[in-house]
């Protein structure tokens, strides 16, 4: 998720919940960025020592990859046959891991499909079934369409209300882009094609565009995918910083410097843990855009089909914990959108932050990454479509409705 800093390492280190020498115990190891992020990585390893607790034989290992690399170093790790025990998968990367083999079912070690009315968002879990058998547990759904702002910086420029159109809400942009502050941030340099889709989607969605449709024609040249495009680079060019790698520009929202970002309901959390002072004036709403379609997460921890019967067992002990009430109550506090269990949001912490609303509703008007059709090679097609709207931002006066023909072109030759 694409939704976490970028670990201090480039190499991922690991750690387990208690600090002891426990050489002589079963190892479950977790690979995800969630170790790497604040708030989440807390309640990850809290779970991980109330595991341990229960289940003395086994011991605990975080292990924190950057959301950047993270598929590409999964693909190394599980061709190795060296992957941890589980590990987290978005519904992009799903199909192709499960058609690799790398991925063991969870059925045998987890309770799912007798607890279907439990869970939040079962057309999620279901979406990762395979002959009948669960291939990974749905942790979260996690919709990028949210509009997060800073009413501070609002109120100071004087504006009372996120304007109604996709034309008032640029003008409100750049209006708050001047001297040291932006209006947003945006994935807008070479170095950060690996969020060009996270952050440019919520855009190009709301004008009704799609990589492709339901029988697998590319329609990234359609006019509604163009006109998105043209509007992200807008935004892209006027209203955020340049030359500047996306996680730097996150902290810039973080240092109270940015008004807006579209992003999941994490980032609320996120940013108000790593600077308190944020806590009270963020709010969200929706893009106002045509369309609330929306580039949406479902994610999976998934086991490694290479883990021992006794890694597995213990896997699955894990997973039970992070699916208990307590748990899944922290989980959604860390996100603010639906998380496994309709446990996770109470109705005094919705009647708390009444903008999770809008992340449930955006979470409905999901749509996963995957690309109809091509959902094996989803990972590639979204690395040559980041790579087209690139082009568009590096040159703004370059004609868009070209490019993204061009990039039809490729697309339909590979």
């Amino acid at each position: 998720t694409v939704d976490a800093q970028e670990p201090s390492s480039e190499s991922p280190t690991e750690s387990n919940a208690s600090g002891a020498d426990d050489t002589d115990k079963i190892v479950v190891s977790f690979a995800s960025q969630w170790f790497s992020e604040e708030g989440r990585a807390e309640i990850l390893m809290k779970a991980a020592e109330t595991f341990e607790e229960e289940n003395p034989e086994y011991v605990f290992e975080a292990v924190p990859i950057a959301y950047s690399d993270f598929n590409d170093k999964m693909k190394v790790s599980f061709s190795s046959g060296e992957a941890p025990t589980l590990v987290y998968c978005i519904g992009d990367w799903f199909e192709a891991w499960y058609e690799q083999g790398w991925l063991a079912p969870l059925d045998d070690y987890v309770e799912i499909n007798s607890r279907q009315e439990e869970f939040a968002v079962w057309n999620a879990q279901e979406a990762a079934q395979r002959n009948g058998q669960n291939y990974g547990l749905n942790i979260e759904t996690c919709p990028y369409g949210g509009l997060i702002f800073n009413m501070e910086l609002l109120d100071e420029a004087g504006i009372t209300e996120i304007p109604d159109t996709p034309e008032g809400f640029l003008d409100m942009l750049q209006t708050l882009t001047h001297d040291d502050q932006y209006g947003t941030i945006a994935a807008n340099t070479p170095d950060n094609l690996a969020y060009i889709l996270q952050a440019g989607l919520p855009y190009i969605m709301g004008f009704g565009g799609v990589i492709a449709d339901e029988d697998g024609n590319f329609l990234v040249d359609s006019p509604e995918f163009v006109e998105g495009v043209e509007y992200y680079r807008e935004i892209a060019t006027t209203c955020a910083p340049t030359a500047m790698q996306y996680s730097t520009q996150r902290q810039l929202f973080f240092d109270g410097k940015v008004a807006c970002v579209a992003d999941g309901g994490y980032f609320v959390t996120w940013a108000e843990s790593t600077n308190p002072d944020l806590a009270g004036k963020l709010d969200v709403t929706y893009l106002p855009l045509p369309s609330k379609a929306n580039n949406t997460d479902i994610v999976y921890v998934c086991l490694s089909a290479t883990a021992s019967e006794e890694e597995k067992i213990g896997a699955g002990k894990f997973l039970e914990i992070l699916m208990r009430d307590e748990f899944q109550q922290d989980w959604l506090s860390g996100c603010n959108y639906p998380v496994t269990m309709k446990s996770g949001i109470t109705d005094e912490y919705r009647a708390e932050n009444s903008w999770v609303t809008v992340y449930e509703d955006l979470a409905a008007n999901g749509v996963s990454g995957e690309v109809p059709g091509h959902e094996t090679s989803t990972d590639e097609i979204r690395k040559i479509v980041a790579d087209y709207i690139m082009r568009a931002i590096e040159d703004p006066s370059s004609d868009v409705q070209e490019l993204m023909t061009e990039c039809r072109e490729k697309l339909e030759e590979v």
